[in-house]
């Protein structure tokens, strides 16, 4: 069962808290950074900090945006003031500190021709600042859910996307049209995509409107790189996949065919949507993996309203998934 353990503050003004990212600090803590939507419904990133199970919010993170190019800063600047969205932590290939993916949007949420798009921004010791050095977004894609992998592959940097076309809530995706699925893109050095390649495609029954892109970082297992994705089905249910990596090929060698982890009523009982939020809504984008405990924590968004908690065994993940020929 998932547990709440971050709700919205609503006396504050806070209608929803959702889509969180975590890592373990170096000194005991989680570090959980996440959604926050205000009566304005615009979402900021907020933060709180776990220790045995219970989460003590904190002082938002800083954004700074220092690109190194004046254009490009005001840019980057705009779209994260029209909202901050789906933090991801993430470890580059070389580098001991933290990093964070962090989406922004072109336009003001909701508005015709939206685009969105992945900056990278480094996470200072204390996790109170997050300085903006990169746009990770061709400027032709509505692109959103940027994750590199912690390792180069081949030389080069390995990147998780879901490019598509522009609109609003359009998930087309930008190549062929169809449902919006997760491409891999090699790059040696995070500014030139010079192509993506299809990586996970819809499938299953609960995949069939569109993936919804990759939740956390990759981690690695001793089966290869374990990818937890989002999906959607033609009602909108939302649903949670894991997916395997070859290290070297980057090959999907096996695939859940069946969801993780899916909304029912008693989720929905559990996680009421009242002026904020939609039903059936699962957001896996922590997935803190522990193979000697045989344990994968998973951190989510449920129904745009609550941060959840649910631990399974790795080895059961494993053990569903069917291999890819």
């Amino acid at each position: 069962m998932i547990e709440p353990v971050i709700v919205a503050a609503r006396e504050k003004g806070e209608l929803g808290v959702f889509n969180p990212t975590t890592c373990e600090d170096g000194h005991g803590q989680l570090q959980v950074v996440y959604r926050s939507a205000g009566i304005d419904r615009l979402t900021r990133l907020a933060r709180s900090v776990g220790v045995g199970g219970r989460y003590e919010r904190q002082a938002a993170p800083v954004l700074r945006v220092a690109t190194g190019d004046p254009g490009l800063d005001s840019f980057v600047a705009a779209a994260l003031a029209n909202s901050e969205e789906d933090p991801r932590f993430v470890r580059l290939p070389g580098e001991e500190s933290w990093f964070m993916t962090i989406v922004g949007l072109r336009l003001l949420p909701y508005t015709p021709g939206q685009k969105a798009i992945t900056v990278l921004a480094q996470v200072s010791p204390d996790f109170a600042h997050l300085d903006v050095t990169r746009l990770l977004t061709p400027a032709e894609f509505d692109d959103r859910h940027v994750i590199p992998l912690p390792e180069r592959v081949g030389g080069a940097y390995a990147l998780l996307t879901r490019p598509q076309m522009p609109g609003v809530l359009s998930y087309v995706d930008y190549y062929t049209g169809g449902p919006s699925s997760v491409y891999l893109s090699l790059t040696p050095d995070l500014a030139h995509r010079p192509g993506d390649r299809p990586l996970l495609s819809p499938r299953q029954p609960w995949e069939a409107r569109r993936i919804g892109g990759v939740g956390p970082q990759p981690a690695l297992t001793g089966r290869g790189w374990l990818v937890i994705y989002m999906a959607i089905d033609l009602e909108n249910r939302y649903s949670v996949g894991a997916a395997l990596l070859d290290r070297e090929t980057l090959a999907v060698t096996a695939r859940t065919p069946l969801p993780l982890l899916t909304p029912d009523e008693a989720f929905n009982r559990r996680f009421p949507v009242i002026d904020f939020g939609l039903s059936h809504v699962i957001f896996a984008t922590t997935a803190l993996v522990d193979e000697a405990k045989d344990a994968v924590t998973f951190l989510v968004g449920c129904n745009d309203i609550a941060v959840g908690r649910v631990i399974i065994p790795l080895s059961e993940i494993l053990a569903q998934m069917d291999a890819v020929g």
